[in-house]
């Protein structure tokens, strides 16, 4: 079994700087402006 970390961030250039700076795992990019939780 292999266990993944998954980045969830609130925008794609905050997706991108993650990737250049060569994170581990899989990367969700959250659109919505306007949510809670």
């Amino acid at each position: 079994m292999v266990i993944s970390t998954l980045h969830i961030t609130n925008g794609s250039s905050l997706t991108s700087y993650l990737k250049d700076l060569n994170f581990q795992g899989d990367f969700l990019t959250w659109h919505e402006m306007l949510c809670e939780g």
